[in-house]
C-alpha cells in the first residue's frame, strides 16, 4: 500500500496512457468516419484555394479588336466582379440587338409581292406583267447597290486602247521604245 501511495501519480498516468491506446479500437458511433470525411473535405477545399491562388487570371476581353486577354494584376473584389458581369451583359445585349437588326434586314420579299408565278410558257398578259415586274425589281436592286452591268471584253479592250493612246504611246521616242512600252503596258495594265 505504501508503494501505491508513493507512486499514485505514476499509476494514474499509466492508466490514462493505457486507455488512450485502447479507446481507438472501440467503435465510437461513427465519429471517426465523420472526422475522416471532414478532413477530406478540408483537404479538398485547401487544394481548390491553392489552385485558385496559383492560377494566372485574365481580364475579360471586351475590345473586339484584341485577341489576347490582359493579365489581372490583383485578385478582383466583389465590385470589380459586378462591373465585369455588367460589361458582359451589355455586350450580350448589343450582340443580340445586332443579330436582330441583321435578321430584320435579311428579309427577302418575292418579286411581285405574293402573286403566284404565272405560266410563262403560254405567254400572254400574265407572263408579260411578271417579266416587267421582274426587270423593274432588278433595276431597283441595281440602283440600291449602285451597281452596273459588268464590263464586256470589248469595253475592256476599248479602255486599254484609250489608256495606251493617251498615256503610254506619247512616251515612245522611236519604234523600239514603243515596242518595249507596249510589252510593259500589256504586262501591267491589260488584264
Amino acid at each position: 500500500m505504501e508503494v501505491v501511495k508513493r507512486n499514485l501519480i505514476s499509476i494514474v498516468c499509466g492508466a490514462v496512457a493505457l486507455l488512450a491506446m485502447i479507446v481507438p479500437f472501440f467503435p465510437l458511433g461513427g465519429s471517426v468516419s465523420d472526422l475522416n470525411s471532414g478532413l477530406e473535405q478540408s483537404d479538398r477545399a485547401l487544394r481548390e484555394a491553392e489552385d485558385l491562388y496559383s492560377r494566372s487570371h485574365q481580364l475579360p476581353i471586351i475590345d473586339p479588336k484584341k485577341r489576347e486577354a490582359d493579365e489581372l494584376k490583383l485578385f478582383p473584389t466583389r465590385s470589380v466582379i459586378d462591373i465585369g458581369k455588367q460589361v458582359v451583359r451589355d455586350i450580350e445585349t448589343q450582340s443580340s440587338g445586332m443579330v436582330e437588326k441583321a435578321m430584320g434586314r435579311n428579309v427577302h420579299q418575292p418579286i411581285g409581292g405574293n402573286m403566284v408565278f404565272p405560266n410563262l410558257r403560254g405567254g400572254g398578259r400574265a407572263a408579260n406583267g411578271f417579266k416587267q415586274e421582274y426587270y423593274r425589281a432588278l433595276d431597283q436592286i441595281m440602283r440600291d447597290m449602285r451597281a452596273t452591268t459588268p464590263p464586256t471584253a470589248e469595253d475592256e479592250k476599248n479602255l486599254a486602247d484609250s489608256i495606251w493612246l493617251k498615256e503610254w504611246k506619247p512616251k515612245a521616242l522611236n519604234p523600239q521604245v514603243e515596242q518595249d512600252l507596249l510589252n510593259q503596258f500589256n504586262l501591267t495594265v491589260v488584264p
